[in-house]
């Protein structure tokens, strides 16, 4: 198969299915919630894309708690996310959309995210861990945004993180950055690639990339 004829969507999925396997042969991990977070609703298409999986898998796997709390920095993709998720039929009890904000220095993704953790699991501060990030904001904020929930410590072993558009959006100091930490022994991580969305397959210059990062062990413990 031509890998420029992948889809992104069916990258995500897959990765998501993959973890959420892994979480529940986890005996350690089973008996609590998987924890998925999505930077960058836009105007919901992934979010509902990740929350059909959730859904299916919840079907499958009987005992299986799992959310998907997702963040936007802008107010209108905001509320049109919002309203297309609570229009889509089961969506609601397994998404939720959060608002970030940004105070001239940076945002409070980290804070939002924490609170929406603490509030849908009662304060549970085992909650405080991720099981699933995909990353797909302002490519600016790749780096310093996972290197803010390393340092927060809800990354960590056993979280799997997916970024997209690594290569047309040439977000080097991203993946030099996990290449890194694969160098370190911290994380496991490689790049897909597939097609930039809404092109043709016939032109050679749409070649994008989804980077896959798997976390062997807590990043804040190697630092």
């Amino acid at each position: 198969m031509n890998i420029k004829c992948i889809f992104r969507g069916n990258i995500l999925i897959g990765a998501l299915e993959e973890s959420i396997r892994r979480h529940v042969s986890s005996p350690s991990k089973k008996e609590r919630p998987f924890v998925a977070v999505e930077l960058g609703t836009y105007c919901g298409y992934s979010s509902i894309l990740m929350g059909k999986a959730m859904y299916k898998a919840k079907q499958q796997y009987t005992s299986l708690n799992c959310h998907l709390f997702t963040t936007e920095i802008h107010r209108e993709y905001y509320e049109i996310a919002t309203e297309m998720i609570q229009l889509t039929n089961g969506m609601d009890g397994i998404i939720s959309v959060h608002q970030t904000s940004f105070d001239g220095h940076g945002t409070d993704m980290v804070d939002v995210i924490r609170s929406a953790l603490e509030e849908h699991h009662n304060s549970q501060q085992q909650q405080q861990q991720l099981d699933f990030l995909f990353i797909d904001h302002d490519k600016d904020s790749y780096k310093s945004d996972l290197c803010k929930l390393e340092e927060s410590g809800m990354i960590t072993e056993g979280t799997k993180v997916v970024a997209d558009n690594v290569l047309f959006a040439c977000i080097d100091d991203y993946v030099n950055y996990v290449q890194q930490r694969m160098k370190e022994g911290i994380v496991e991580t490689r790049t897909v690639k597939c097609k930039v969305e809404y092109s043709g397959d016939d032109k050679d210059n749409n070649e994008d990339g989804v980077e896959i990062t798997d976390y062997l062990q807590d990043p804040s413990s190697a630092n």
